[in-house]
C-alpha cells in the first residue's frame, strides 16, 4: 500500500476558471497473486484521511464491498421501479424512498445470506408464516415440522418469482428473489387467514 496527498489541475474552460482539486490517493497492489490470476492494482481517490495505516485500510475496506453497494442501488432502482414514480412532491418521494430501501435492503439481505450460509434454518430470516405457505404453494407438499435450509427457501420464494431451478450453482439473483418476496407476502397474509392454524379454520 502506498498513500499521498495530490493536487488535481482542472481542465480548460473557456468561459472561466476552475481551481484546482486536492485528494488523498491510495495505490494497493497485490504480492504474490494465485498463479494466472491478474494481480489486483487499486487507485483510489478519496477525500478521507490517509495519516495511519489504519485509515489507508479503511479506505480499502470500504472498497471492497463497492460491489455489494452496486448491487444494493441495483436492486432498488430496477426492483421496486423507483425512477418509474411520478410524485407531485418531493416529500412524497422521499417517504416511498424510505419505504422502498428497507424492501431493498431485506431483498438483498435474504438472497447473500443463502449464498454465504446455505445450511442454516430458514427460521433464521423467515417467519413460520412466510415460510410455510410458500413451500406448501412450490413443492405442493405440506410444510415440514423441521424448517428447510435457508438456500432450499430461497430458492422456493425465487422459483415465484420466474427463477428455474435446474443447476444447482446458478443461485437466484435479487430480481428474481424481489418478485418472488412480493408474492410471499400476497400468500403469507391469505395463510394467516385460511391456513390450518388460522381462527376461521379454529371456528
Amino acid at each position: 500500500m502506498r498513500a499521498t496527498t495530490v493536487t488535481l489541475k482542472a481542465p480548460y474552460r473557456s468561459d472561466r476558471k476552475l481551481k484546482p482539486t486536492t485528494v488523498n490517493a491510495i495505490l494497493a497492489e497485490e504480492i504474490d497473486a494465485p498463479e494466472g490470476d491478474v494481480p489486483v492494482s487499486w487507485l483510489l481517490l478519496t477525500n478521507m484521511p490517509i495519516s495511519t495505516e489504519a485509515e489507508i485500510e479503511l479506505v480499502i475496506a470500504y472498497y471492497c464491498i463497492r460491489w455489494m453497494i452496486e448491487i444494493f442501488f441495483r436492486t432498488l432502482k430496477s426492483g421496486t421501479r423507483l425512477e418509474k414514480r411520478r410524485f407531485e412532491t418531493i416529500e412524497r418521494f422521499e417517504r416511498y424512498l424510505a419505504v422502498s430501501m428497507i424492501v431493498a435492503w431485506r431483498t438483498f439481505y435474504t438472497t447473500k445470506i443463502g449464498r454465504e450460509l446455505p445450511d442454516i434454518s430458514c427460521d433464521a430470516v423467515f417467519t413460520e408464516d412466510e415460510w410455510q405457505p410458500v413451500y406448501k404453494l412450490v413443492t405442493n407438499e405440506d410444510p415440514p415440522s423441521k424448517p428447510p435450509t435457508l438456500q432450499r427457501m430461497v430458492r422456493l420464494i425465487a422459483r415465484l418469482g420466474g427463477y428455474v431451478d435446474r443447476v444447482r450453482e446458478d443461485e437466484p439473483g435479487t430480481d428474481t428473489v424481489m418478485r418472488g418476496m412480493e408474492r410471499m407476502h400476497d400468500i403469507s397474509a391469505c395463510w394467516r387467514i385460511f391456513g390450518p392454524n388460522s381462527k376461521m379454520v379454529s371456528n
